[in-house]
């Protein structure tokens, strides 16, 4: 092996210098792959910084060891092993070149594969991934995107940033790194410097003049220069008598001469030099016609003309896309499809072919899908592309790998030859997926001077020995029938699919994929990084497998679904998924012109349904703007202003617009809780309830009516733009139709239309590159343009390019207002259980007094039905008993059931109160009697387990009655608790004494301030929960409390609160605090009959002191039965004029008031009211019902029977039980 003293000293120097220099900078900060301290000085003498040396990684930074003491790097000795392992096995395989350090010079895709693909082999080999070592080159813009190829690299150089010809594919610069990092070789991958044989021309006289040797993967320069342009490689295929499509060098042959070179006459007879040159070939050829850069690829420097006058337009994009680059013009062949053969050559006359691949699925000509092997062209006209293809890599010499492209059309099995590819392509990892052949690796054995046919893939691909050595026969090519599975890619680019796939830039936030044993992919950037404006538009690339091609299709598209990006740029993806599903696809019909025909008919497309759009849009802005005024006020706190304004305005709900697909529809949104809020649309008053969860990763659950959606959603210059349940939607800004703005970022590169001059709507008038792509930009209207800059100019998405001087205002597009109600999946009807609607009401409550408003009457009288229910109670016991799953025994389970079951089955109606005493007694014994049989050891486990019910249990032993109480209670302190930061003082005082006290505490302070902000209805709904304290005797069917509860002392507190404001509740909470109800009943039902013998029925009727259970204890008493009788219907009927009322008891000891009644309020045009009719029968008890409902008929006498306008009530002398619940 050749010597390998002197670098580490060499590097080591070179790094010291850089410390030297930056004598402020750690040795980490020098080694972080993303410090930022230490910048480029220049493209001569970049700076360079290091990554830590990974444990397995060779060390020869001796003399920077001896500074940083690093303590990761393995031994010398190790080292040495490794180099004498690496040596034995290429020299073994006929191999002269060893390889340990490599420069990456390229970045973005190119650069990650090639790292992962040379690392796993190394790792396969020899047990270090790191035998290799890797130092890539980093732009400023690829640092800052977080580039995945700078991670994996072992050391990176930064790099002057901007275009690629200041770093990637600047050759003096590339050539110069490799001697400053001392590497043996340069990874150049594709695009970039890849097809410029000046690099390897430049790399080779610079290391003889220093008399080392770095070797440049790739073929020798003379041939890539030759075959990597088109022009000459054209020229050598007819030469070597390959097919060709007609094109301007139809009949010329070119000599290759003995160093690898063309004539230049000959060269430059098959070049285009003016646009009327191309337009003399393109009339002889036929239209259409393909107009080319001879160096350009990917996409770039290629237009399709189907007359003169796009080619006119044609021709300046394709010299700006490719500047320099030669230019041919060739026939466009249509219904064909895109075939490659992957070539391999070495330096000892050997070539290969590791079949092919289809690529036909291309838009722009840039390809979308890649697939192997070629199944639509037969075998046996595959294997002809093939031969003439390895043929033509022997005839030149060929190094390394390459591609040879055709068109082949299947309607005749004719194939024409397009270029050789002098590079590794993008898809070779198809390749790689159906031979098994890591293509890098390949480059790699190749480059160390190993011939293939001792390379261990190609071995065991022609099925020899993988470990052995020694010539095989390579001449023979593997059908496409007989591979055993099928491979499609599908490249994932950021680009715009809505806008003729505009290519986008911008941070990427999240992206999510997850590899199985179908598809696997990877990514050139990862999570917080990005796709700057210089970089090429592919980012990712996934490949699916399959015995089938279906399978394989199948797969791809389910990786698709379950692939999710999120950031500033836009992508493909979903676009793709439904490539994937058509019809042509599937059939494998297409041709390299059909997705640019379905693009052109927008026949695909990945559209939302439009009022799903509106829906989620609204309730992205709605609870933005709720999340703005939340930071706001915290914020202006943090300042010292203590204005709740924001609150009160957004508490009243705050409006907004959304414009989608020229309707616009006018919204409010108000809070309704934290995550609830309600959407109300302006124009029919039309409400949405929607319930929002915002996600770790800034995405939000939706969920409304019986519909649930996930929501990503960004607003961007152009307007928003949401990806819902993975598909994106754009609603684009209004912007004056007089405006033509940006929708890319990048550079204009020039005017097609003279400032002031007249353009037609949809006519070019502009031109501008982004991510190495020319966009021509068109104008929304017609009228005379005024340009708003200048060619050169850096734009950025929604800048403005020009103004329009309109030529008829009247025919732009006008925005219309939304009319009629939104349509979305309701749920359906259900009915709520007990304790279902107890949780809720009181959670309804709970909002009202933190300040976010509803309609609080209607849950105060469900939650108090609830309060008085031993459905309540049951549910609440199987509730906790269901916590407890399987650790509940089933002996004890079966025994609760059957009691909760039996108190449902002898419920009797107002005995709740009594049913419930009894229940919670027989559950609480037949716990302690299971628990009292176990085992002591077991006993204290038990009761633990069963903790829950018992909790339950004890909420409900002091009485319905008494929970109800609690509850209450606890909601009116919720009030208190908030209200006792106010009272007595100013609200600006009271929140900055608060501020004051807890500064640290914004959300606190946020939460008082906006549940005081609606002190009004809090207040009521205080009043009424007070006022419901009144009812609890008669409701609950129990004695009035014989003392203050501790429970109610709340209210106490709320009778003594200051201010005017509190003035109506603290009178009520005082009342309440002197009510008769707190008395004995006993001594309410005696004062009551005092009452009406003294001042009779008229004046009892009105008083605020009558308590109705104690008026209906009175029915029986013989001294005022008919007077309380006549006090309850006044009572009953008050806002109605009773006309008479006459009072008998029968035979059967039924006491019968009958009473005629009309509505005391006049009629429209004063008609007439019709007279009621009603009794009141007082019966002995439940037993005489049946019998005297019959006699009471007979007796009853309502003046018209036509309508249900009369009544007949009933009492009892004999309670039926307890309650009146």
């Amino acid at each position: 092996p050749p010597p390998r003293g002197g670098r580490s000293l060499m590097r080591g120097a070179l790094l010291l210098a850089c410390v030297a220099s930056a004598s402020a900078l750690t040795w980490g900060s020098l080694r972080s792959p993303f410090s930022k301290q230490a910048v480029a000085p220049g493209a001569a003498s970049p700076a360079v910084l290091r990554t830590p040396i990974p444990a397995n990684s060779r060390s020869g930074v001796s003399s920077v060891r001896a500074v940083a003491e690093l303590s990761t790097t393995k031994s010398d000795a190790y080292q040495a092993d490794l180099e004498e392992r690496m040596w034995k096995y290429i020299k073994d395989r006929g191999g002269d070149t060893l390889i340990r350090r490599v420069l990456v010079a390229n970045n973005g895709m190119a650069a990650t594969k090639t790292i992962m693909s040379i690392q796993k082999w190394a790792y396969k080999t020899f047990g270090d991934e790191h035998a290799i070592q890797f130092v890539a080159m980093a732009s400023a813009e690829d640092l800052a995107a977080n580039a995945e190829f700078i991670r994996r690299a072992d050391e990176f150089v930064e790099v002057p940033g901007g275009p690629n010809t200041n770093n990637y594919a600047n050759v003096q610069l590339i050539v110069d790194l490799c001697i400053s990092q001392n590497v043996d070789a340069v990874f150049v991958g594709w695009g970039h410097a890849s097809e410029n044989p000046k690099l390897g021309e430049m790399l080779k006289k610079k290391t003889e003049e220093l008399g080392r040797k770095i070797t440049f993967v790739g073929p020798t320069s003379p041939v890539m220069r030759v075959l990597g342009d088109k022009i000459g490689s054209i020229l050598l295929a007819q030469k070597a008598g390959v097919s060709t499509m007609p094109w301007n060098g139809d009949g010329l042959t070119a000599d290759l001469q003995a160093d690898g070179t063309l004539p230049q006459d000959q060269f430059d007879a098959a070049c285009i030099f003016s646009v009327e040159q191309a337009i003399e070939t393109a009339n002889r050829i036929g239209y259409p016609v393909m107009l080319k850069a001879s160096e350009g690829g990917g996409g770039k420097g290629i237009r399709k003309a189907n007359n003169e006058e796009e080619l006119r337009t044609a021709y300046p994009q394709v010299i700006t896309e490719v500047p320099g680059s030669p230019i041919f013009i060739v026939s466009y062949c249509s219904g064909a499809r895109h075939l490659e053969v992957q070539v391999v050559g070495d330096k000892h006359g050997n070539a290969i072919a590791l079949g092919g691949r289809d690529c036909s699925t291309q838009r722009r000509f840039q390809k979308i899908f890649e697939e192997g092997p070629p199944l639509i062209a037969p075998d046996h006209i595959f294997d002809q592309m093939m031969q003439q293809a390895v043929d033509l890599c022997r005839s030149i010499g060929y190094q390394s790998a390459g591609t040879v492209e055709w068109m082949y059309q299947p309607a005749d099995d004719k194939f024409f030859f397009l270029e050789l590819n002098p590079r590794l392509q993008v898809e070779h990892p198809v390749t790689e997926g159906i031979t098994d052949v890591s293509l890098p690796g390949t480059q790699l054995h190749v480059a160390m001077g190993i011939p293939l046919y001792n390379v261990p893939e190609v071995r065991r691909f022609w099925g020899a020995d993988y470990d052995g050595v020694g010539e095989i026969d390579l001449s023979h090519f593997k059908p496409s029938s007989e591979y055993p599975k099928h491979v499609i890619a599908a490249r994932i680019t950021a680009e715009n699919p809505d806008e003729g796939f505009k290519p986008t830039s911008g941070k990427i936030d999240r992206i999510n994929f997850q590899s199985d044993t179908k598809v696997w992919g990877y990514f050139s950037v990862v999570a917080d990084g990005g796709v700057h404006e210089f970089a090429d538009s592919q980012f990712g690339h996934l490949f699916a497998t399959g015995e089938t091609r279906e399978e394989a299709r199948k797969s791809l598209v389910l990786a698709l679904k379950e692939l999710f990006i999120m950031g500033d740029i836009r992508t493909t993806v979903e676009y793709l998924g439904e490539l994937l599903e058509t019809k042509e696809f599937k059939e494998n019909t297409i041709d390299t012109a059909w997705l640019d025909g379905l693009i052109a008919a927008k026949s695909v497309s990945t559209k939302a349904e439009p009022v799903e759009a509106v829906i989620n849009a609204a309730v992205y802005r709605g609870y933005g703007l709720i999340q703005d005024t939340i930071s706001t006020f915290k914020g202006s706190l943090e300042k010292g202003q203590l204005s709740t304004l924001a609150l009160r305005e957004m508490s009243q709900g705050m409006p907004f617009d959304i414009t989608y697909e020229d309707v616009k529809y006018a919204f409010s949104v108000t809070p309704q809780a934290p995550d609830v809020f309600n959407l109300k649309l302006l124009s029919t008053g039309q409400e949405i309830e929607v319930r929002t969860r915002e996600q770790a990763d800034g995405s939000l659950y939706v969920a409304y009516g019986s519909e649930t959606h996930q929501l990503y959603a960004k607003e961007e210059p152009l307007g928003l733009r949401m990806v819902l349940d993975g598909t994106t939607v754009l609603l684009p800004n209004v912007f004056d139709p007089s405006e033509i703005r940006s929708d890319v970022t990048g550079k204009l590169v020039r005017y097609l239309v003279d400032d002031g001059a007249e353009v037609q709507a949809g006519q070019p008038f502009a031109e501008a590159e982004a991510m190495k792509m020319l966009i021509t930009i068109r104008a929304s209207e017609s009228g005379k343009l005024s340009h708003a800059l200048s060619a050169g100019s850096i734009i950025n998405q929604g800048d403005l390019l020009a103004s329009l001087e309109l030529k008829d205002p009247t025919k732009v597009k006008k925005i219309l207002p939304f009319e009629g109600d939104l349509t979305y999946d309701k749920p359906a009807a259900s009915e709520e259980t007990t304790l279902q609607a107890f949780r809720k009401s009181r959670k309804a409550l709970e909002l009202v007094f933190d300040g976010y408003v509803s309609d609080a009457e209607p849950q105060v009288q469900k939650m108090l039905a609830a309060l008085s229910s031993l459905d309540l109670v049951v549910s609440e016991v199987r509730d906790a008993m269901a916590t407890l799953g399987n650790k509940l025994p089933a002996e004890l389970d079966v025994k609760l059931q059957a009691a909760l079951a039996k108190a449902q089955d002898d419920h009797v109606q107002a005995e709740d109160t009594k049913e419930v005493a009894a229940l919670v007694a027989t559950l609480g014994e037949q716990i302690d009697k299971y628990v009292a049989a176990q085992p002591d050891s077991k006993q204290s486990e038990l009761n633990a387990i069963f903790a829950p019910v018992r909790a339950v249990l004890a909420t409900y032993a002091p009485g319905l009655r008494e929970h109800a109480v609690s509850v209450v209670s606890s909601l009116l302190q919720r009030f208190v608790q908030v209200e006792s930061l106010f009272a007595g003082q100013s609200t600006d005082v009271a929140i900055a004494s608060m501020l004051k006290a807890t500064p640290d505490s914004l959300d606190t302070i946020y939460a008082s301030a906006l549940a005081h902000e609606q002190l009004k209805p809090r207040i009521e709904l205080a009043v009424s929960l007070v006022r419901s304290l009144y009812t609890f005797p008669e409701r609950f069917g129990v004695a009035p409390l014989a003392g203050t509860s501790p429970d109610l002392e709340v209210v106490q507190t709320i009778a003594k609160m200051p201010g005017a404001q509190y003035k109506e509740l603290a009178l009520v909470a005082s009342q309440f605090q002197r009510y008769k109800a707190e008395k004995p009943f006993p001594e309410l039902v005696s004062e009551l009959k005092t009452e009406l013998l003294e001042s009779g029925v008229e004046s009892t009727a009105v008083s605020r002191s009558v308590v109705t259970n104690a008026l209906l204890a009175l029915f029986d008493d013989e001294e005022v039965a008919t007077s309380a009788m006549q006090v309850a219907i006044k009572r009953f009927y008050r806002a109605y004029d009773i006309l008479d009322l006459e009072t008998e008891t029968n035979t059967d000891d039924v006491t019968v008031t009958s009473f005629r009644y009309k509505l005391a309020d006049k009629t429209q045009g004063d008609a007439p009211v019709p007279i009621r009719f009603g009794q009141l029968a007082v019966l002995p008890d439940l037993a005489s019902v049946e019998a005297s409902i019959p006699k009471l008929l007979e007796s009853y006498s309502p003046e018209d029977v036509s309508s249900p306008l009369n009544v007949l009530h009933i009492a009892l002398r004999e309670p039926m039980g307890n309650g009146a619940g």
